[in-house]
């Protein structure tokens, strides 16, 4: 046998052990032909895939490179090659690869798809749509270029484009379990859960074993807090894809939500193991280092991600936000700006920006960017009514004031109870023009706002669907009238505007009776989640020993949740014990008014004990640290929402000392007052 058959032969056992996928063995194979035949261009071609198929795709490169130097027009060359490249990330060589390709042959749909492909790596996603578009126009039913499109379209949040792009492919191929994962991602983005696991479910119905519908479930479920359901889809998508730098960035994130620092920290630094360069887990690491108040290194993370990714509009919003907590808003909002300039509907950018503005006192401007918020998911919107549910019924969100005026209005509940009651404040401009007003509220506040605005209809806020079976000329959130009725800092009267139950009050009166003429005081110590920094803005009743160890002074806990043992815990060495009640006794806000209303001032941190009090007209003292929410302005004494507030301010941060010092000499002199009073 000559080396021609021997080489022959050798080639054809290649090629059956490719086709067996024992790649090993095919590309022993093929090396053997080659130092028979070593200008075969089909044996340089498969010797390829077979590297290729084992990772080696270095080697696949370099096998591919000498067959193009043989056959400068070897498509299956120019194929293998651009995969390789775009594996070892270097995207502009795949780029350039493609496009000689195309050279080569421009009716050659694939070649198209793969160009556009790359774009889309390299983020240039309208480039990348005119690929798959060109690659579609040569071949209509071609089902990776329409799910490819689909995919660019939705990273340009184009959605409705990016559906009918999947729905297009699953005209082609009902069955098409990537058709329907591609669905549930844009379903996600714009918060419509329910259809985003439908699809999900469809697709794993169709294919049992596809991470990324996994990975999309998982993410649905984080967003809805059902954080076990997201553990497990997370763990499956691991379990199919164990190198999935994203599964991993997601599985962090959910542990930070959790407050598993360390967890969190773990899975981001498996991602990067994964995925060095992967902007999306450094910013997830410098998410968790901001939360830990460990600033530096969130900027750190924060400027690596940008490096890695110098157009990564979220990163430069969350540097942005590190500036803006250190007070150093003019760096702040150049970030903003940076973010908006790279990505001009990024929604976190503007409402980042609109808190900047609004804590400055800039109300015009920042109630204006203030309307991003409900794009925003830095934010919760808790109803989930989304302006797409309310704009279908035919009416508008945004309105001026000429729309609300003679109107029939619904008024849609937003964010926390203290938000609720602050938007409050702007009820009584509302019902001065509307003619009928709708108010969605906690269910908590209903009995409190009902005697104080007897023409509303309050609904609870755990029945959306309510809002949208109704027929109104106008659905606005409540948050929203800010730009209607409060432009400037002159539009804020600071009257009270919500009315204790009398019979309540004397109730509260009753129980606590009077120790002698001791000075009745409110106090709550402690507010806020985590994430909206719980521990920089409460103190311990230790922390809190100067005030109240006052004498001739009554303390009452208003503080809301189960704090019985923490109080039996400190009164059990405290000369003069704190009053506390059950917690049901104080959990609806028209009990915990009546009891505000019984007391003769209120001590409290940053948090809902203050709104109530300014809407109550009681005078509270508001301890605030050293970076306090928008709410309450960057400086002053005086909270410009309620003319009873006022503010005592750390003067560097952590420092309480000085707070507690100020408050319990402004105590001092109000029990001075009030003593002369009732003399």
């Amino acid at each position: 046998m000559n080396d021609i058959d021997t080489a022959k032969r050798v080639f054809f056992e290649g090629l059956a052990y490719l086709e067996n996928q024992n790649f090993g063995a095919a590309e022993s194979s093929f090396i053997e032909t080659l130092k028979l035949a070593p200008r075969s261009i089909p044996t340089l071609n498969n010797l390829a895939t077979a590297q290729y198929k084992q990772n080696k795709i270095d080697e696949a490169a370099v096998t591919s490179k000498k067959a193009i130097e043989i056959d400068p027009e070897n498509i299956d060359a120019y194929f293998m090659l651009a995969n390789c490249q775009r594996q070892q990330k270097s995207h502009l060589e795949a780029l350039a690869t493609c496009e000689k390709l195309i050279l080569i042959n421009p009716a050659l749909a694939e070649a198209h798809r793969n160009r556009g492909s790359v774009l889309s790596q390299l983020r240039k996603y309208e480039q990348a749509l005119a690929s798959f578009d060109r690659a579609i126009s040569i071949q209509p039913q071609f089902l990776e270029a329409h799910l490819n499109r689909g995919g660019a379209l939705r990273y340009l949040e184009r959605y409705d484009e990016a559906l009918a792009a999947y729905d297009k492919a699953l005209t082609f191929k009902p069955e098409l379990a990537d058709a329907w994962s591609g669905r549930g991602k844009v379903c996600w983005d714009l918060a419509h859960y329910d259809e985003a696991l439908t699809a999900y479910d469809k697709a794993l119905m169709l294919q049992p074993d596809l991470a990324d519908a996994w990975l999309g479930r998982g993410n649905v479920f984080a967003d809805l807090q059902r954080y076990d359901d997201a553990f497990a889809a997370y763990d499956k998508a691991l379990a199919l894809k164990p190198d999935s730098a994203e599964a991993w960035n997601n599985y962090g994130t959910v542990l930070a939500e959790l407050e598993r620092s360390g967890d969190a920290f773990a899975a981001y630094d498996k991602a990067l193991e994964l995925e060095p360069d992967f902007a999306d887990a450094w910013l997830a690491r410098g998410a968790v280092f901001y939360d830990l108040r460990r600033y530096d290194e969130a900027i750190a993370a924060f400027d690596k991600a940008i490096s890695l990714q110098p157009d990564f509009a979220k990163a430069w919003v969350s540097r942005g936000t590190v500036c803006f907590t250190l007070n150093r808003d003019d760096e702040a909002l150049q970030c903003y700006q940076k973010a908006i300039d790279l990505k001009n509907n990024l929604a976190d950018a503007y409402f980042a920006m609109s808190v900047l503005k609004l804590s400055r006192g800039e109300f015009k401007e920042g109630w204006a960017l203030y309307e991003w918020r409900t794009r925003s998911k830095s934010i919760p919107i808790r109803e989930r009514l989304s302006d797409a549910a309310i704009e279908a019924l035919g009416v508008s969100v945004r309105n001026t004031r000429s729309q609300i005026i003679g109107k029939s209005i619904a008024v849609v509940a937003e964010q926390g109870v203290g938000d609720e009651i602050m938007f409050a404040s702007m009820l009584p401009d509302v019902v001065n023009d509307a003619k009928s007003i709708t108010y969605q509220l906690d269910p908590r506040l209903i009995r409190l706002a009902a005697r104080s605005f007897p023409a509303v209809n309050f609904v609870p806020r755990a029945q959306p669907n309510y809002i949208l079976s109704q027929k109104f000329d106008a659905i606005i959130r409540a948050g929203s009238f800010g730009y209607i009725y409060r432009p400037d800092a002159a539009s804020f009267p600071g009257k009270p505007y919500l009315k204790a139950d009398a019979s309540i009050v004397d109730r509260w009166r009753s129980a606590l009776g009077r120790s002698g003429q001791a000075y009745r005081i409110g106090i709550s110590w402690r507010g806020g989640a985590a994430k909206s920094g719980r521990d920089q803005r409460s103190l311990t009743l230790d922390q809190l020993r100067p005030l109240l160890t006052r004498d001739d002074c009554m303390f009452v806990s208003l503080q809301y949740g189960d704090v019985r043992d923490e109080v039996e815990k400190y009164n059990a060495s405290a000369v003069r014990k704190i009053v506390h009640f059950p917690k049901a006794a104080i959990d609806d806000f028209d009990d915990l008014a009546g009891l505000i209303k019984a007391l003769d001032i209120v001590v409290s941190v940053q948090n809902t004990v203050v709104h109530q009090c300014g809407a109550l007209g009681t005078t509270c003292l508001a301890m605030l640290p050293w970076k306090a929410e928008w709410r309450y302005g960057k400086s002053g004494s005086q909270m410009i929402w309620y003319s009873s507030v006022e503010l005592f301010r750390q003067s560097e941060k952590g420092n309480w000392g000085d707070v507690l010092a100020a408050v319990n000499s402004r105590l001092s002199a109000e029990m001075i007052k009030a003593r002369e009073c009732a003399q």
